[in-house]
């Protein structure tokens, strides 16, 4: 093979491998873009008081009508990245824990705080559902 035809076929394989690169970098991109938007569907971008708080409340009803030691407690707080956290769990005040925390604990964030959790909380960072 002369050097001409060499030269030829190694840009010719380098351009495949560069096209296989790309579609690589491609496919990536796309995976990407779809686990942000998962994660972003995940988190939320609002906390809605009704659906995050009170929702989660509803679940555990009866558990907090049983015991009287249990409090429906919420902590609201902003997260340096700019992003509001709520943490909503039971609360026990004899233990003063958290019930079962893998189970009955709650930490959601997200880039803002709907109308109504704004007024529920006012300007409180703690909030105690009765």
């Amino acid at each position: 093979m002369d050097p001409i035809t060499s030269v030829v076929v190694v840009a010719e394989a380098a351009g495949r491998i560069a096209n296989a690169l790309c579609a690589i970098v491609s496919a990536a991109k796309w995976l990407w873009n779809k686990v942000k938007a998962f994660w972003a569907w995940l988190r939320g971008s609002v906390i809605k008081f009704f659906e995050d708080v009170v929702g989660f409340f509803r679940l555990r009803y009866w558990r907090l009508i049983m015991n009287p030691n249990l409090l429906a407690l919420s902590v609201k707080g902003k997260l340096e990245n700019g992003e509001y956290c709520v943490l909503t769990g039971l609360y026990d005040k004899a233990t003063h824990e958290f019930v079962d925390p893998e189970k009955d604990l709650q930490i959601k964030t997200a880039e803002e705080l709907d109308a109504d959790t704004e007024r529920n909380f006012g300007g409180r960072d703690i909030l105690i559902l009765k």
